[in-house]
């Protein structure tokens, strides 16, 4: 199997008119090469993985932190995430992880509170 990389891409209309493409990998904090999604919010940059968590950028992918099952994400195989205002939420394979607090911690939704499942693919 081949290593995926993460690619942002960055705007920048004053410089380049136009885009550039930056390749991200573990070398540069990711928690993994192989990865479910990408979802990008501002300077905030949220990477799904399959099996190693979730890694967050807060600073448009010059640094990643990782947050796992250890942080009290629901699981360690995320399919997605998106953010909006202060809540993040994580879609993997054992329920929905909602943060308010920026990915540091994690609350948790299964079936035992109404999801028709336990394993969620989008947000």
């Amino acid at each position: 199997m081949s290593s995926a990389t993460l690619v942002c891409l960055a705007a920048l209309p004053a410089k380049a008119n136009g885009l550039i493409f930056i390749n991200k990998t573990t070398a540069n904090g990711l928690a993994s090469n192989f990865l479910q999604g990408v979802y990008a919010s501002g300077s905030s940059i949220y990477v799904s993985t399959n099996g190693a968590g979730l890694s967050i950028s807060t600073n448009e992918g010059a640094s990643f932190t990782t947050r796992t099952t250890t942080n009290g994400l629901g699981n360690n195989f995320v399919d997605d995430a998106y953010a909006s205002s202060n809540s993040l939420y994580v879609a993997t394979n054992s329920g929905l992880s909602i943060s308010t607090d920026g990915g540091s911690t994690f609350s948790n939704r299964t079936t035992a509170n109404g999801l028709v499942g336990n394993s969620v693919y989008d947000v």
